[in-house]
């Protein structure tokens, strides 16, 4: 913030009255009487750290013209990071020592707040959160003792917090004296490398023990004059509802077929989501992750009469939405449209249910039994996503296509 004094102006010999440097005298005096008491505070209570307590400094101080001129106005600089509930009291204090400020005029002292970041907000971590305990586990996982505290200077985490997302400033410094903006800032090498270990240790263990499911299931189209209209509905509804259009997507089958009598299939799939890597999947539903050279290889197994892409090509391809932690891509396919639903978990279908307008019947009747076939009893018991599931259901979905009649 700064604070502008106003006042009497004249040559420097002279005794002027209602001087700028007298309300100088008076605003410093009555801020850093409350800069020593929270100084204080801190010192008396072992159990308060510096984040608790608000600090305000003096950083810059200027003003006058020449020597021998009285100036007319005098400006400072307060440099204040606001402990958490004192924002409104503090103001309040700055008003008040404006206030009670010698002048002849009202608008003689004046503040200006010159980054005003408002209430300071919190992440609460006294509650269950998921974010917060997936964060601590990490930690302990890799035995780092954790320090938790309010962050006495500013990071950008705030603009989240005041959105309302929650944020934690993590900074694996250790056996590191705090020497921010001070002359020779600097990080040990050894804690340095450590760090990025600490850092990758904590992003994967987040990563793995993050609940991550998918659903691939056709929508209704019976009622509406063609594909192209239904389409546009969905996405209408999606963006109606607050979804956010991010970018196109494309799922991609071809089937092979062996020459040699057997009825054991091939079918490769690529999907955008996952542009290096292509999935080729056998009728006994085991999943091979491949570059996009098993397109080559099967190519070439077709040149030897090995394998023969008899069955037309499938493709599915549309808009990728974003909304808060679900992802969306609804697209059509060319080759049959279908009425049926498929697949589905509970959140999945809430979010159907109220952006899509999918009726309760027809989610209910696709959630339970199609997953019975993607996914075994031994693995419904400790199920972790895949992109192999999706690619299962994409199969099953395009296949279904396949055995319908042309529309």
């Amino acid at each position: 913030m700064e604070i502008r004094c106003k006042g009497g102006t004249g040559h420097g010999s002279r005794f002027i009255e209602n001087t700028a440097g007298e309300k100088v005298q008076f605003i410093l005096s009555e801020i850093l009487k409350y800069r020593e008491s929270e100084r204080q505070r801190l010192l008396n209570d072992k159990n308060l750290q510096l984040g608790d307590v608000s600090t305000v400094n003096l950083t810059k101080m200027y003003g006058g013209v020449q020597p021998n001129v009285v100036p007319e106005c005098f400006s400072l600089v307060f440099d204040c990071r606001l402990s958490a509930n004192s924002y409104e009291s503090f103001k309040a204090f700055i008003y008040d020592v404006v206030e009670r400020a010698p002048k002849k005029n009202k608008n003689d002292v004046e503040v200006n707040f010159l980054a005003d970041s408002g209430p300071l907000t919190l992440t609460d971590i006294s509650t269950p959160s998921w974010w917060w305990t997936k964060f601590k586990q990490a930690c302990d996982n890799i035995n780092i003792k954790i320090n938790t505290t309010v962050f006495p200077a500013a990071t950008d985490s705030r603009f989240l917090r005041n959105n309302g997302y929650p944020a934690l400033g993590f900074s694996p410094m250790n056996n590191t004296p705090i020497l921010l903006h001070d002359h020779d800032e600097y990080l040990h090498q050894d804690v340095f490398l450590q760090g990025i270990k600490i850092y990758c240790e904590i992003i994967v263990s987040i990563i793995i023990n993050t609940m991550v499911v998918a659903v691939v299931l056709p929508l209704p189209t019976a009622q509406f004059k063609s594909v192209v209209d239904a389409h546009d509905y969905y996405v209408d509804k999606l963006e109606k509802g607050g979804t956010k259009r991010t970018r196109q997507f494309q799922v991609e089958l071809v089937t092979y077929q062996p020459l040699n009598g057997s009825t054991n299939m091939v079918h490769v799939l690529s999907h955008s989501e996952y542009p290096a890597s292509c999935f080729a999947v056998t009728d006994t539903r085991h999943v091979l992750v491949a570059d996009h050279t098993f397109m080559s290889l099967m190519k070439k197994l077709k040149t030897l009469k090995a394998y023969d892409s008899r069955l037309p090509k499938m493709d599915c391809k549309g808009t990728h939405f974003e909304y808060q932690d679900f992802v969306i891509n609804i697209g059509t396919v060319a080759y049959l449209p279908t009425n049926e639903s498929r697949e589905g978990y509970s959140l999945i279908q809430e979010l159907l249910q109220s952006l899509l307008g999918v009726s309760k019947q027809i989610i209910q009747k696709s959630i339970t039994e199609p997953l019975k076939n993607w996914i075994s009893n031994k693995e419904r018991k400790e199920f972790d996503y895949l992109p192999s599931l999706t690619m299962n259901q994409y199969l099953d979905i395009l296949s279904g296509m396949r055995k319908q009649p042309n529309e």
